[in-house]
Parts: C-alpha cells; sequence; structure tokens
C-alpha cells in the first residue's frame, strides 16, 4: 500500500454502529473514492487488528461484509485485496460528491445570473455609495505598457504584491512581496491550498458553523472534518485544545475576527493559546481575515501572524467584502517556498487572475481607507435597521448583536430553517439556513440574514420574512395540531 492504512480510515471509530460495520464503512469509503485503489492488498487481519487496537473477530466481520458486497475479494495464498470499481461505479460516487457543491438557493440564483428575490442571504456588497468610480479605473497610460505582454502572471502583479505586502505589515505582520500570491478571491485562494498541501482522506480542524465556500472544498477533495464549535461567545477553546492534543489532524482553518456567521472574535489571550497549543503539536493554521476590515465596534484586534512571527500562520484576505463583491480578487500570505508551490498549482488552473483587475485592486487597496470608512458607515446603519425591525415585529427571535461584519446569526423560537428558508422564497426573499453553514448538518434552528442590501430594498425584505414567518407558524401549527381545522 502506498499510504498507511489509519490514515486512509481516519476517525472511522466516531461513526455509529456495530465496531465491525464501523470499519466496513470506512474501507467501503476509501474503496468509493479511490483512497484505497483496485487490486491494493489490505492488511492481514491480524495485523489490521493490532494496528486498530480491536479484536481478530472485529476485522474478520468487516471483511466478510465488504467481500459479500463485492467491494473486496480474498484468496487463500495472495491476501485481500480491492476490486476493480466499475466504471459507472466511480462515475456515480463523483455525482453524489459534487451533488453537494454548489446547491441551494444562494448559488442557484448566482448561476441564474440575475436575482428576482431580496436577497438577505449573501455577503456580496456592492460598489460602496458615494465614491466614485473613474479614479480606480485602469487608464490607458497605465495599460500601455502592459498590454505589450501576454499578461500571464501567476504570483501576480507586483505592485500589487507589494500593496498587499505593506496592508500586512501596517496590521503588524512583517511581509515582503514575495511572501504574496494573488487570487481570484479568497475561495480560490481556500481551493489552492487545500489541493496544494492536503490529500483526499486527510482530516482538517474546521469552525462549525462556518463559510459555506470552505465546506465546499472540503468535501469536493474528500477531506475529513474534525468540527471545532463555534457559539456566539466565540471557539469551543477546551474542545480546540483537546483535538489538537489528539492529533487528530494537522491543518486548522478559522476566522479569528468577526467569524462567518456568528460575528464573534477570539480574544488576545485565546490567540495566544491557540498559537501554542498549534506550536506544541505541528498545526498548521490558516486564518482568514477576509470580514476583519469590517469591524466597527471595540478595539483592533491583531492578525494571528502579528502575535507570533516564528510561528508559520498562512493568512488569507480578498477585496470583495470591503470594496466589492466583484472585484473577486484575494490573497494568500505564506512562506516564500510556499508561495512558489501554490503559484505552480495556479498556473495549471488558470495561467494568473485577471491583469485588468489587479491594476484596478492595487489602486483600491491603497486607498483602502476611503472605502473602509464608507463601508463600515453603511453597514452600521442597516445592521441597526434590521435589529431594530426584528426586535418590534419578531420579538421571538433571538441573536447576538456584533461588532461588525455583514450577518445576523438568528436562533428560531420553533420550526426547522430548511423548512422556513422554503417559505421565505415563496414570499420571495433569500436567507441561508443553519444546516448550509454546518459540517454535520447541525443549527436547524438557525438562519444566517445579511444586512448589506440599501434601506429600501431591506425594509422589503424585512417585510416579507416577517409575513413568511406568520404564513409558516400557520403552516407549523397545523401540521402539529391535525385536528384543530375541525375544531
Amino acid at each position: 500500500m502506498q499510504r498507511d492504512i489509519l490514515s486512509v480510515l481516519g476517525l472511522w471509530t466516531q461513526d455509529k454502529g456495530p465496531l465491525y460495520q464501523r470499519l466496513a464503512t470506512a474501507l467501503r469509503r476509501a474503496i468509493e473514492t479511490t483512497a484505497l485503489q483496485a487490486h491494493t492488498r489490505l492488511p492481514a487481519e491480524r495485523v489490521l487488528a493490532r494496528k486498530l487496537g480491536v479484536s481478530r473477530t472485529t476485522v474478520v466481520a468487516a471483511y466478510q461484509a465488504l467481500e459479500a458486497e463485492g467491494w473486496i475479494e480474498r484468496r487463500h495464498g495472495s491476501g485481500t485485496r480491492v476490486c476493480q470499481v466499475p466504471a459507472s461505479h466511480s462515475a456515480r460516487v463523483r455525482e453524489l460528491q459534487t451533488s453537494l457543491l454548489a446547491h441551494g438557493m444562494v448559488y442557484d440564483a448566482f448561476l441564474a445570473e440575475q436575482i428576482e428575490q431580496i436577497d438577505l442571504a449573501t455577503g456580496a456588497v456592492a460598489w460602496p455609495q458615494g465614491i466614485s468610480l473613474q479614479p480606480y479605473l485602469p487608464t490607458a497610460d497605465t495599460l500601455a505598457p502592459l498590454v505589450q505582454d501576454y499578461g500571464y502572471i501567476p504570483r501576480g502583479f507586483l505592485p500589487l504584491r507589494q500593496a498587499i505586502a505593506h496592508y500586512f505589515r501596517q496590521r503588524g505582520v512583517p511581509t515582503t512581496a514575495d511572501q504574496i500570491l494573488v487570487t481570484t478571491g479568497a475561495q480560490q485562494a481556500i481551493q489552492l491550498l487545500a489541493s496544494c498541501c492536503l490529500q483526499h482522506g486527510d482530516v482538517v480542524h474546521l469552525e462549525t458553523p462556518t463559510f459555506f465556500g470552505l465546506l465546499d472544498v472540503v468535501r469536493s477533495l474528500g477531506l475529513r472534518c474534525v468540527a471545532l464549535p463555534v457559539t456566539q461567545d466565540g471557539l469551543d477553546m477546551l474542545q480546540l485544545r483537546q483535538q489538537i492534543i489528539s492529533g487528530a489532524a494537522s491543518w486548522l482553518f478559522l476566522q479569528p475576527t468577526l467569524h462567518n456567521p456568528t460575528g464573534s472574535d477570539l480574544s488576545l489571550s485565546q490567540r495566544r493559546s491557540l498559537l501554542q497549543w498549534a506550536s506544541e503539536y505541528g498545526v498548521t493554521v490558516v486564518e482568514d481575515l477576509t470580514m476583519a476590515d469590517l469591524r466597527w465596534a471595540g478595539s483592533p484586534l491583531a492578525p494571528l501572524a502579528a502575535l507570533n512571527p516564528e510561528r508559520t500562520v498562512i493568512t488569507l484576505g480578498s477585496l470583495s467584502k470591503s470594496v466589492w463583491g466583484g472585484m473577486r480578487i484575494g490573497w494568500v500570505r505564506a512562506p516564500v517556498e510556499m508561495i512558489a508551490r501554490l503559484a505552480r498549482f495556479k498556473t495549471v488552473q488558470d495561467l494568473g487572475s485577471s491583469l485588468l483587475a489587479q491594476v484596478m485592486a492595487t489602486a483600491l487597496l491603497n486607498d483602502l481607507d476611503t472605502f473602509l470608512v464608507q463601508r463600515l458607515h453603511e453597514l452600521r446603519e442597516r445592521q441597526a435597521y434590521m435589529e431594530t425591525y426584528l426586535r418590534h415585529h419578531l420579538p421571538d427571535w433571538q441573536w447576538h448583536h456584533p461588532s461588525g461584519g455583514l450577518f445576523l446569526w438568528v436562533q428560531l423560537p420553533t420550526g426547522e430553517a430548511r423548512d422556513f428558508t422554503q417559505e421565505a422564497l415563496r414570499h420571495d426573499v433569500l436567507i441561508t439556513p443553519g444546516p448550509m453553514l454546518s459540517v454535520n448538518e447541525e443549527y436547524t434552528r438557525y438562519i444566517r440574514l445579511s444586512y448589506i442590501c440599501e434601506p429600501a430594498q431591506l425594509l422589503v425584505g424585512l417585510t416579507r420574512l416577517e409575513q413568511a414567518w406568520k404564513c409558516y407558524l400557520t403552516r407549523l401549527e397545523k401540521h402539529q395540531n391535525p385536528g384543530s381545522a375541525l375544531l
């Protein structure tokens, strides 16, 4: 075998059912997803039992179940081997994997190329009101020397990388341009990191709830998750420490500032503890700072990389939340050697992000403070409007008042978030159900509401949402008390 059987099986004991069934399920999953390829010889029963710390009977029963289903074959003298998986089955497995991706009303609206409903679901911000576009558009004089070349720059436009490095230095993170890779948004940054540094079956620590784009990347690559709960009081630090010490995973993806969707922050002491544990147990930390500039209350919070420069912290960022969703310019800050590897992966994917967008992004980043002042003014005003409306019209809904960001993470008093999301859609308003942001399909009574719409649209959306909730409660009551209509 090319890979150790333990790394292929992952956290198999956390599944449900008898022990032999859990083992059989993990092996079946590894075969289905080609982590265990056809003709691979599996360990002998006694050997595998010793490796896993279980009885030989458990391994025998698991092998027998897989043999009966046609996943493995056992021959005297040649051991136990993985059978050839039919091409039709492989295609079906891949279809099942990708069916989870880009699935839901939010992505459906993007793919439809228009959003007819009021969108309280997404964090795709429009250009800030009151700021002219003209000064940031590339001029002919700026572009003339650039268009003489072919324009493929996988690492990114050097002036932009220099501007991003300056952005980090302003936040206390020593950075040079060769530590920066420009990406097509933070989403591509996540995809590149996971594709380049992890492989199918690897286990990663993920916050839950979290950004659904991160979940899509993890699922598409066949990675396995250790879920780290985040409440509106912040990340469960005790569980984080236990998971890090256990050695279950060597990578941790997190949003320590203005977590999406809860809006919570890690305190300074929590950040230092996290870095200490990660350093002691060799865990690579990936810090997503995409939302960090949208903080309008409380003291500024230092990026993790500023607290321990000697410790490798990979940092992601983007202009999509602070400037404009359609900008699609993001970045990775990492050690020089890792940036070189990531640049090769990016070359294969797209040969480099749009040079025209990067030229514009350079001007925008150099004037970022202007944008942030206007953006934070808009968001603070709209957040207050949404909270006031909900308190007066939907007083049973509960949420934690965030200190910035784009969302409210709202707990419903009853019902199920996905069902209510459908009712909201019937009233022409988009919201995000909690399970869509969960590693394990949890948060069934939570919804994420975005307050980025301009006030007139926000009022229409909230009015529709209120009406949808009234209709949903009526339907829920009829379902729970089917005889009430006869009284």
